[in-house]
C-alpha cells in the first residue's frame, strides 16, 4: 500500500506523523506486519485509513479519537494496527472494508457486517448510539431471517449495505434522507431502502448514497444541494427514496 497527502494524524501509515503534506506516494511502514502480508484493498476515511489483507484481516492507522482504528484503544497509530477480533467467532475472516468519516465497517465471509468507531447517529447499526473501539456486529433490524450481506459502504454518519439478493439496507443519520427509506428519521438498526432491487454495488457519500443496478442504471438518494444525485436539475433539497440518475445530458 502506498499513500500520499496530509499525514497530520499518521493517516499515511509511514511510521510517523508530521504536520506536512507529501505529494508523492510513500510506502506504508511494514515493521508491524507479519512477514509476506499481502493487501487486497484499501479504504480512506477522515484522517485514518484501513486495508484488507489476503488472509481476511483488517489493519488500520491514523486518527483514533473515537475508536475508528478498531484495535480497542483511543490512541492514534502512525503504522498499521490490527483490528481486534475480540467478540468475533473463531475463524471469522473479513472480505471487504469501508471507511467513513469517523467509523469503519467490514463484511465477513459468513455474510455479516461488523462496524467500529463513531456511533453518534447509530451508524454502527448495533442498536445503540455508543462509540465502539472494537468491531461490533450489525443487528438484524428490518432484515429478514437468513439475510447475508455482500458489501458495505460507510458514509459521513450513515452506513449502507447490499445483500446477496441485491436489496439494500441503510442505518444511521437520515437528516437528508440518506437512508432511502422515505423518512428523515435516523435509525440505529438497518432499514430497507425503498423500491430498490437488483443492486450490484453501493457507495455512501457524506450525506447521500448511490447504488448501481444490474441493468446498468444508477439510483441515488439523500442531499442534492450541489447536484450530487445527478437528477438533471438544480433544485437542491433532498430525496428520501432512490431516484434514477439522468443520462444523455452531456
Amino acid at each position: 500500500v502506498y499513500c500520499w497527502g496530509s499525514d497530520m494524524n499518521g493517516q499515511l501509515g509511514i511510521g510517523f506523523n508530521v504536520p506536512i503534506m507529501f505529494s508523492t506516494p510513500l510506502s506504508i511502514a511494514t515493521a508491524t506486519l507479519p512477514p509476506a502480508t499481502v493487501f487486497t484493498s484499501v479504504a480512506v476515511g477522515n484522517q485514518y485509513t484501513c486495508a484488507l489483507t489476503a488472509a481476511g484481516e483488517v489493519y488500520c492507522w491514523g486518527s483514533n479519537d473515537v475508536g475508528q482504528l478498531g484495535d480497542g484503544s483511543l490512541s492514534p497509530h502512525p503504522t498499521p494496527t490490527l483490528v481486534s477480533t475480540v467478540g468475533l467467532a473463531p475463524g471469522t475472516t473479513f472480505t471487504s472494508v469501508s471507511a467513513g468519516r469517523r467509523h469503519a465497517c467490514a463484511t465477513t465471509a459468513g455474510g455479516d457486517i461488523y462496524c467500529w468507531g463513531s456511533n453518534d447517529a447509530g451508524q454502527l447499526g448495533d442498536g445503540s448510539a455508543i462509540d465502539r473501539s472494537v468491531p461490533t456486529k450489525v443487528t438484524a433490524g428490518g432484515t429478514p431471517p437468513g439475510t447475508r450481506f455482500a458489501s458495505v459502504a460507510a458514509g459521513g454518519q450513515h452506513t449502507c449495505a447490499l445483500t446477496t439478493d441485491g436489496s439494500a439496507y441503510c442505518w444511521g443519520n437520515s437528516y437528508y434522507g440518506q437512508l432511502g427509506n422515505g423518512t428523515t428519521t435516523e435509525s440505529y438498526v438497518p432499514v430497507t431502502v425503498s423500491g430498490l432491487s437488483g443492486a450490484t454495488a453501493i457507495s455512501a457519500g457524506g450525506v447521500f448514497t448511490c447504488a448501481l443496478l444490474a441493468n446498468g442504471t444508477v439510483k441515488c438518494w439523500g442531499s442534492d444541494c450541489y447536484g450530487q444525485l445527478g437528477l438533471g436539475d438544480s433544485r437542491g433539497g433532498y430525496w428520501d427514496i432512490p431516484d434514477a440518475v439522468v443520462v444523455g445530458l452531456d
